[in-house]
């Protein structure tokens, strides 16, 4: 999944993943995780995902002058 795509950005709420995470989901290679990573590691995985691919257009840094 693109999770940078504006279409994930709007579907995939926090709760959402949290559940696929949790319980997998059903014909696809998305195991579930939860009989090897307790909830607060599940939230925390999810977290970094939002954080670093679904928080919106990142702007490029300022260019260095000298």
């Amino acid at each position: 999944r693109d999770f940078t795509a504006e279409e994930s950005r709007l579907r995939l709420t926090r709760e959402y993943m949290i559940a696929i995470v949790r319980d997998g989901r059903p014909h696809t290679p998305m195991m579930a995780r939860s009989s090897r990573l307790s909830q607060e590691e599940i939230e925390a995985v999810v977290d970094f995902i939002r954080s670093s691919f679904m928080a919106g257009q990142r702007q490029a840094p300022p260019a260095q002058t000298d």
